[in-house]
């Protein structure tokens, strides 16, 4: 995908206009949408950082180094493609398989039916 050999598109934006919209709520190790297991001392300061930075262009520095340092880590990108890549243990029920915003608290959703042929005692 990001070489530019996997076709994708663009879905319309929710209305995130802040850095912290996302940012702190996904990335943060306190952050209550931070579904990744990242905690990091070092993220969660710069995170801090530009949320008390007053300066655009100080605050605009800090966001990117930011995203730069989460893109380094490769924490995982949803993306739509003509592709579904999808679970594929039949005795798994209700997994989500759209990554919509707000998919992951979805999860809790997801079962194990132990009454599938397929499960075999797992």
């Amino acid at each position: 995908m990001l070489s530019g050999n996997a076709p994708w598109v663009a879905g319309p934006d929710n209305g995130w206009i802040d850095l912290d919209d996302w940012l702190y709520p996904y990335f943060h190790s306190s952050g209550t949408k931070n579904s990744f297991a990242l905690r990091s001392t070092e993220l969660d300061g710069l995170i801090d950082a530009q949320r008390k930075e007053l300066d655009e262009g100080k605050r605009r520095a800090i966001g990117h180094d930011v995203q730069r340092r989460l893109l380094a880590l490769n924490l995982g990108v949803n993306f739509v493609s003509e592709r579904v890549v999808a679970l594929a243990w039949p005795y798994v029920r209700g997994f989500p398989l759209d990554a919509s915003d707000g998919y992951q608290h979805r999860f809790a959703d997801a079962w194990i039916d132990r009454n599938d042929p397929s499960f075999r005692g797992r």
